[in-house]
């Protein structure tokens, strides 16, 4: 049986709070191409932490703001219902737990068709709450999405009630054009970082945390330095870890080659202007900052952790060593150091190639909207005719 729409679906897409850097997030640029010709999207955020302009509301997307303050469960449930019967919301695509619980509590009282629940990492249904929360509300829940293959598994193993029938993947996705453009002048970028042109320069871009594996990459480092003295470690981003790293690049006797640059908002000229990307992790969900080096056509070396052969898929498109060794490690990046140029190039091009296929913005809201379709179609009863 065949049904047209006679109306216009409605999404909501539900998050946790609006912050400046939920404004840049990835999430906000899917949101950006969902077809506005095809849904009427609406994005709501529980809190608002942030005064800044939403870059949403610029592209003509409605924008709700449920609280400025720390509200309970319920005050939100109730605020939320009200805007999702008033707007006769079809689907509402929470993301992350909190958005999802609060979510669910208030589709019950509106009556919305379809609740999805977006899962963005591993091991986040860890405690007894959150267990009890699915275990009695997961039948109203029509899809779990996972961010990644492995993502998709845990779900299953772990949600209670939350079945593979349910459970879909869409792959996370980063702004390809951003990075492959990369800097306008490398040379100019590599004088800013005081790195030579003999100089060979691998960057980890991260969060400073103990899942990044930070010992094992500093001492790995430490190795490939005896054999290419030139080389340098840059590493970007904050965290708790950061002192403790000083401290082990001393130890080691190699911090006058370890650069640590702090918070950056020029990722892509910093990636463009060195030689290699490399990430020590113990635990990852699916690590776009690896899609977003090969983007930028860095050679990628990495730990097997987490969804990172959902991106280094084959030995053409980087290296992958075990978890927790810093032999293994370092190996690996005194090979990519010691490979003559136009390897490193074929193996940065694959990698590069591989990205743009497979992990762009426009991919995956591609597949969101298939996804999408699939839960109207399940609604209809037939198959859907565009309206």
């Amino acid at each position: 049986m065949k049904v047209r729409l006679m109306t216009t679906p409605t999404i909501v897409r539900l998050f946790d709070q609006y912050t400046e850097r939920s404004a840049s997030y990835f999430l906000s640029d899917r949101t950006r191409l969902i077809d506005q010709d095809r849904y009427t999207v609406i994005s709501v955020y529980l809190v608002r932490r942030s005064a800044a302009p939403n870059p949403l509301e610029r592209d003509g997307i409605r924008c709700y703001y449920l609280s400025e303050k720390k509200e309970s469960t319920l005050t939100l449930a109730y605020k939320l219902s009200r805007l999702l019967k008033e707007n006769h919301v079809d689907i509402l695509h929470c993301h992350k737990h909190r958005p999802t619980k609060i979510g669910v509590f208030a589709s019950v009282f509106a009556r919305v068709p379809f609740v999805v629940t977006h899962i963005h990492g591993k091991n986040r249904c860890r405690t007894i709450g959150r267990k009890l929360f699915y275990l009695l509300f997961s039948w109203k829940i029509s899809l779990a999405i996972g961010c990644s293959e492995s993502t998709s598994r845990d779900v299953v193993a772990n949600f209670p009630g939350i079945s593979t029938t349910k459970t879909r993947t869409l792959l996370n996705s980063i702004d390809y054009e951003r990075y492959a453009v990369g800097s306008t002048n490398r040379v100019m970028t590599r004088q800013q970082l005081n790195l030579s042109p003999s100089t060979f320069s691998f960057i980890f871009v991260g969060r400073l945390a103990p899942t990044k594996g930070m010992p094992y990459l500093i001492e790995a480092f430490a190795n490939v330095v005896k054999e290419f003295p030139e080389s340098r470690l840059l590493i970007v981003g904050e965290g708790r870890g950061r002192s403790e790293i000083e401290d082990m690049a001393e130890r080691a006797g190699i911090r006058a080659a370890v650069e640590l640059l702090g918070y950056r908002d020029d990722i892509p000229a910093l990636l463009s202007a060195c030689d290699a990307f490399v990430l020590g992790s113990i635990r990852e969900g699916l690590p776009l900052v690896i899609a977003e080096a090969m983007a930028a056509r860095l050679p990628v070396i990495s730990t097997d952790a987490g969804g990172v052969r959902e991106i280094v898929s084959s030995p053409d498109l980087g290296l992958v060593c075990p978890i927790q060794d810093s032999d293994a490690l370092a190996e690996a990046m005194r090979r990519v150091v010691a490979m003559p140029p136009h390897e490193r190039a074929t193996l940065a091009q694959a990698g590069q190639d591989h990205v743009r296929d497979n992990f762009t913005h426009q991919k995956a809201i591609d597949r969101l909207k298939a996804l999408y379709e699939e839960l109207l179609i399940r609604r209809s009863g037939g198959e859907m005719i565009e309206a």
